[in-house]
């Protein structure tokens, strides 16, 4: 029973630390506005402007 509960507190820990490394919106514009590519890496992460410039492309 000690054994379950400490590899559950350890899987919850490794969740916790996998979430705190995906970037978020923020951490992508502040990338952004240092890169030569801003505005292929704000398309590439926006599924809105991506579905925009396709269907701009597509016409």
């Amino acid at each position: 029973m000690n054994n379950n509960t400490n590899q559950s507190q350890e899987n919850n820990d490794q969740r916790l630390q996998n979430f705190d490394t995906q970037p978020n919106a923020g951490d992508l514009l502040r990338r952004a506005s240092r890169s030569r590519n801003t505005a292929n890496l704000i398309i590439s992460t926006s599924p809105v402007i991506q579905q925009y410039t396709y269907l701009v492309e597509g016409e």
